[in-house]
């Protein structure tokens, strides 16, 4: 989420010069109410460092500050740490901490509560963040003020890194605690209700020693969930003010009738792609590729997904995706491909799908067309804790999902390289852009790095891009400051209720 901008320094020894104070004065938060709908759960678990549903995003991001953010232009600005600097040689990074700042039990956050933190992400048994800090050899504070992490490499990728779940700092003492997964306690704006009932109704108030009451223009916090069919219905009858009607958009002139607006994010993540197992057939790019060619994604777009889906093969979430142009179906070079590869007969393909959304009924339609050139595709729906695994494992040469991005392009490269294309696979041009994307600490040069491993991994279909769904999010009158980030969640940081 871009929360502020910054202007970068020298390659050498980039150094962003910030104001060490708190945010800008403003008046207290008000005693106004947002309610917002929400379709994915986080389970029972509010930590981090330990939760892997990427959906539980929009549940971190009230309790948790990060020690780095955004910019527009894919740079990195100040969070809990007002400032970094990076050694000559890449090997350490120096953060400068914001003085002042509290978590929400009233201890102090300082270097030593950095380093336990990460310490913990690196080195935790059930971290699912431990491969973002592979490279780290060594967290040190300095002085109360001042971290110093030591690496073997991967400079950016960590600063991109402490954007996300990795910068997520919790209260020291409180991280053990075996209440922690579902009442954590971080250094945000907000901090969790005891009226919260965990996996269906989180709530949450302002925490009244946060550093920056800018961004904390609302008392009160709370997120439901919500089936996207029940959505439309929510909103109209009160129970919630903000959420996506992408389940029942025949409710959208009824909604805009009652006074929502409605406001869409076609930048954000929401893209429908399918992963596959490098291994025996899918290992040749000619079959990669005469599949990417036998999908018919405008077809797809205009009859299952009612033309709000962008027909598009490259990864939304990643820089420049426009540049990575969805290939027309072309039914005739698919069949050639597949000859050329060996396989004039066709071949058989097996793909894991979620029970429940779209999945399976877009995976239908892509069937009928995959048949016209000789792709037998099997669809083999199941519940979605069951899927990565099942993928992984070699249950499946496909898995179909929906990928909503994550807080830095390295981090995303790397699952789209490893944990969603397992067997063994590699490509060496795809490894170089990675590694130059990681290392390198300039806005410019990573966006360079990943928009050409983005054309990389389109034109070999590393993975099959099938279109960008366009989220069409209901707002209630009076309320401003709508912001959704990647991984798609509602960074409430900003929201404001203008109504009585």
């Amino acid at each position: 989420m871009h929360r502020s901008s910054l202007v970068a320094g020298s390659a050498a020894a980039l150094t962003l010069l910030l104001g060490a104070c708190g945010g800008p004065s403003a008046p207290a938060a008000s005693s106004s109410v947002v309610k917002i709908g929400i379709t994915t759960e986080a389970g029972s678990n509010y930590d981090p460092v330990t939760n892997p549903n990427a959906f539980a995003t929009g549940y971190l991001s009230p309790v948790f500050d990060t020690l780095l953010t955004r910019t527009d232009a894919g740079g990195f600005a100040p969070g809990l740490a007002t400032s970094y600097t990076v050694a000559p040689s890449g090997k350490t990074v120096t953060l400068a901490l914001r003085p002042g700042v509290t978590f929400q039990d009233g201890a102090k956050f300082d270097a030593a509560a950095v380093v336990t933190n990460l310490e913990r992400a690196r080195t935790a048994k059930n971290s699912v963040v431990k491969l973002e800090l592979a490279t780290v050899t060594k967290v040190l504070a300095v002085n109360p003020s001042t971290v110093e992490i030591d690496l073997s490499g991967g400079a950016g990728a960590l600063l991109g890194s402490l954007t996300g779940r990795v910068g997520m700092m919790g209260s020291p003492a409180k991280l053990t605690d075996p209440s922690f997964p579902n009442k954590p306690i971080g250094a945000g704006p907000w901090k969790v209700s005891d009226e919260s009932v965990v996996g269906q109704r989180m709530v949450y108030t302002a925490y009244d020693g946060y550093w920056d009451k800018s961004v904390q223009k609302v008392q009160r916090i709370e997120l439901s969930l919500v089936t996207a069919e029940s959505m439309g219905n929510a909103l109209l009858g009160g129970q919630i003010d903000i959420g996506s009607v992408e389940g029942r958009r025949d409710m959208i002139p009824q909604l805009t009738k009652a006074g929502f607006t409605q406001q869409n994010f076609p930048a954000i993540p929401y893209e429908h792609m399918l992963y596959l197992r490098k291994t025996g057939p899918l290992a040749d790019v000619r079959v990669r590729q005469a599949i990417s060619l036998a999908i018919d994604r405008d077809a797809l777009n205009s009859q299952v997904l009612e033309s709000a889906c962008t027909p598009q093969a490259a990864v939304q979430a990643l820089p420049q995706p426009s540049t990575g142009a969805a290939p027309k179906a072309d039914l005739a070079a698919a069949k050639q491909l597949l000859a050329e590869a060996g396989y004039p007969q066709g071949l058989d393909v097996k793909v894991v799908v979620s029970s429940a959304g779209p999945g399976s009924k877009i995976l239908q339609a892509m069937q009928g067309q995959l048949a016209k050139a000789g792709v037998r595709l099997s669809i083999n729906p199941m519940a979605r804790a069951q899927l990565l695994s099942t993928y992984v494992g070699g249950g499946a040469d496909g898995y179909f999902t929906v990928n909503t991005g994550d807080a830095d392009p390295a981090s995303l490269v790397a699952q789209l390289s490893t944990t969603l294309s397992p067997g063994g696979f590699s490509d060496p041009v795809l490894n170089g852009l990675a590694a130059k994307g990681a290392n390198t600490v300039d806005a410019g040069a990573r966006t360079k790095a990943y928009t050409d491993w983005n054309q990389r991994f389109t034109s070999t279909a590393f993975g099959i891009g099938i279109c960008n769904l366009q989220l069409p999010y209901m707002v209630r009158s009076g309320i401003d400051g709508l912001k959704v980030g990647s991984p798609l969640h509602i960074d409430p940081r900003g929201l404001q209720v203008r109504r009585p």
